[in-house]
């Protein structure tokens, strides 16, 4: 049986969605830091399949935890349920969110709930059956200024809500459209005040 280390303190990751990387050895070379988990990619999926964690959100073709999911199934593996070997280095979560707005933009595990969003095209359909609309079906609706995204009863402006899940932080300042397209929430397409300051200076 695996050793469980006991972790007394706010558990900290390298952000608030975990790839496969973050929590086993893979075959990256270049690692900024040791993975959470002390096992192997195949381990991780093996614990997937047994209910050890839970199943991972796709986004961009790519798996994802929640570091909250995690942290929380390292914290319930200290009840000796399936136990797992965690690294020594104390982790603690930080909520990038705090200190932010309360109506700014839904919390990050809200949208992906809700929405499914492709950074390389720019779109977004909705996951869920909401309302009159189907999983699958186009989310938002474009206005002559902006393309909005009604979540929980309120207007979002849909590239705000591609900022916020391309990064995990919530825009602090106005964002453009590179080609002047207001439906194109692509990664390459979305540029904030700095970054769009930068280009104007590069004319």
């Amino acid at each position: 049986m695996k050793t469980v280390v006991v972790v007394t303190e706010e558990i900290e990751f390298p952000s608030q969605w975990l790839g496969t990387s973050d929590l086993a050895f893979t075959r990256q070379k270049r690692r900024k830091r040791p993975p959470i988990f002390n096992v192997s990619e195949p381990t991780i999926w093996r614990w997937v399949a047994k209910g050890v964690l839970p199943k991972p959100i796709q986004m961009g073709g790519k798996s994802f935890w929640s570091a909250k999911d995690i942290q929380d199934v390292i914290r319930r593996r200290l009840e000796g349920r399936h136990p797992v070997s965690v690294r020594k280095k104390r982790y603690r979560v930080i909520d990038k969110s705090k200190g932010k707005s309360p109506n700014s933009l839904p919390p990050l595990s809200r949208l992906i709930q809700l929405l499914d969003y492709d950074p390389h095209k720019g779109t977004f359909h909705w996951r869920v059956d909401v309302g009159n609309r189907q999983a699958g079906d186009p989310a938002g609706s474009v206005l002559p200024d902006r393309h909005c995204i009604t979540i929980d009863g309120k207007n979002y402006q849909a590239r705000r809500i591609a900022w916020y899940l391309l990064y995990g932080e919530v825009p602090q300042s106005r964002l453009y459209a590179r080609n002047g397209d207001l439906t194109d929430h692509s990664a390459a397409n979305i540029t904030d005040d700095k970054r769009q300051a930068n280009l104007g200076s590069a004319k």
